[in-house]
């Protein structure tokens, strides 16, 4: 007997903003942001406001429309089951037995685009630990002086595809009238999570040169560009960098920040395994209406999900953000920027 069917399924997750609610003009945020890039550009930032001093307490923030999520998701699985059964009635079952064998193959092929939902519209945050500060987060909010400012760049989206390979053998035997065995064995081939466009890096720690380490600032919160050091020490770009049919979708993909990055490594990070599951069982029949029956039978689970890097700015400590429009401020200096 021989069973083919094939089973397909679509999805998808999308969470746009509603109203003009995001809108940075429905606000009067005074200062732009510092990259264009973006689903919805012009959005205000996310704004935390932490609590102190007492009795103060933390005061509900901004959301950006950021939030935003993009994921369509398409899985088709083909799959062939094959049975061949011998010892049927027209066997002495008792004295030869009776075998059921079967076989199958299974192929798994996921599609999913999701957005990395970056913080592209920027997110500040007041605190009265900041430098300039007023001991009072709300405080410094009112003024401006906020803590931490952070930007990416874009909101980039990973074209993220998988296929993962199975095929079993299987034999269910009579050996006597009380006594049945089940022996079998599942090949696994799990291929990795990868990009279509190999826009993702991974830190691979046999990259990593002492040698080259960057040194923080004693806050923590920067690099000391004085000190040197690479600070992309240690990161390895996914396959041959962006094919040139996908740099429409990385318009960045061949800059001198991102080829700066080495290329080379697995397109998912590792390679395909070839992964194999024993199965055994019994079952005996102890009397007319009882019996015991045991299987033993060994499972992989495997996930994966590479990220998606895009540059970030982050601008501690500058006196810039001015979140309504009760003054105007220019575009803040580059010199003041830490990356």
């Amino acid at each position: 007997m021989n069973q083919a069917k094939i089973n397909a399924s679509w999805n998808g997750q999308r969470i746009p903003p509603a109203g003009v609610n995001w809108q940075r003009a429905t606000y009067g945020f005074a200062f732009p942001q510092l990259f264009p890039g973006g689903r919805f550009p012009d959005g205000i930032p996310d704004i935390s406001v932490a609590a102190g001093p007492s009795p103060m307490p933390a005061i509900s923030g901004t959301q950006g429309p950021d939030f935003s999520l993009l994921s369509p998701t398409v899985d088709i699985a083909p799959a062939d089951d094959i049975t061949w059964q011998k010892g049927s009635h027209t066997f002495k079952t008792w004295q030869k037995g009776s075998h059921t064998f079967k076989a199958g193959v299974l192929v798994a092929r996921n599609r999913k685009d999701q957005n990395g939902r970056s913080r592209y519209n920027g997110q500040v945050a007041f605190n009265p630990s900041a430098t300039n500060t007023t001991r009072t987060a709300f405080a410094d909010a009112l003024l401006g002086n906020f803590q931490s400012y952070t930007e990416a760049s874009d909101d980039p989206i990973g074209h993220f595809r998988f296929t993962d390979v199975e095929a079993y053998v299987y034999d269910s035997w009579k050996a006597t009238r009380r006594l049945s065995l089940e022996f079998g064995l599942r090949w696994q081939n799990d291929g990795p999570t990868y990009t279509q466009a190999n826009n993702i890096v991974s830190f691979d720690p046999s990259k990593f040169d002492p040698a080259q380490a960057v040194t923080l600032t004693a806050s923590g919160n920067a690099i000391d560009t004085t000190k040197g050091g690479n600070r992309l020490n240690g990161l390895v770009r996914a396959g041959a960098g962006v094919p040139a049919d996908q740099l429409v979708r990385v318009p960045n993909g061949n800059s001198p920040s991102v080829l700066a990055v080495p290329a080379g490594a697995p397109r998912g990070f590792y390679n395909a395994e070839n992964l194999f599951r024993p199965r055994f069982g019994f079952s005996y029949s102890r009397r007319h209406r009882s019996f015991l029956r045991q299987t033993r039978r060994q499972h992989y689970f495997l996930s994966a999900q590479p990220p998606t890097i895009y540059p970030i700015l982050d601008i501690p400590e500058w006196q810039y953000i001015q979140p309504f429009r009760w003054r105007r401020w220019g575009r803040v200096p580059l010199g003041g920027v830490s990356d």
